[in-house]
């Protein structure tokens, strides 16, 4: 399984929120700033299919399908533009019993967490950031966290929610609920055809 980490392409350029071009996002993006979206979609293509999809080819599909025209990544025209690219299926839920479903039935899917509210402490981000889960066992989800670092699940409101083990990180449902709670859609659902 690959594993994309966006913090060690902070010199690769990613221009997000396109309609104001003379934005910071617009002009001085990097992956490491806004590119969690094309880090999980890559690692995605590679799990689920034979292709091989590198970052720089993610970028382009953002940049053909207009995902970066507002800040970060819109998943939405992302995944069907990839989905669409890599003949997989793809659809959008904000029901977790629906993704923990297509979890079981082998396919992936991209959630969308909001970070920081009022009353709440983010456990993956502090803002808005999309994550890929795996698979899930017993209400346990594994996902890859294209933003990993150590320490990170050590910040005061993180500590005991995630578990770390390499590359992998495992979670309860319930955190997960809680992580996209404040999102639409949550959860974006993609499997092989």
């Amino acid at each position: 399984m690959i594993f994309i980490n966006q913090n060690d392409y902070d010199n690769m350029p990613y221009p997000t929120n396109l309609k104001m071009p003379n934005s910071d996002l617009a002009t001085k993006g990097t992956m490491s700033i806004a590119g969690c979206g094309i880090c999980c979609i890559s690692m995605m293509v590679e799990a689920l299919t034979f292709d091989h999809l590198p970052l720089e080819k993610g970028i382009e599909y953002a940049v053909a399908s207009k995902a970066n025209w507002e800040p970060g990544t819109d998943m939405r025209l992302l995944g069907a533009y990839t989905a669409k690219k890599h003949n997989l299926d793809y659809k959008v839920t904000d029901h977790i019993e629906e993704a923990l479903e297509h979890l079981r039935e082998g396919g992936h899917v991209i959630a969308n967490v909001s970070g920081d509210k009022e009353g709440y402490t983010g456990v993956y981000s502090d803002v808005g950031h999309f994550l890929l889960i795996l698979s899930v066992k017993d209400d346990i989800l594994t996902v890859l966290d294209s933003s990993l670092k150590p320490g990170k699940f050590e910040k005061e409101g993180r500590k005991g929610k995630v578990i770390v083990k390499g590359n992998y990180t495992f979670c309860h449902k319930d955190i997960m609920i809680a992580e996209t709670m404040h999102k639409t859609p949550r959860y974006y659902l993609f499997s092989r055809k």
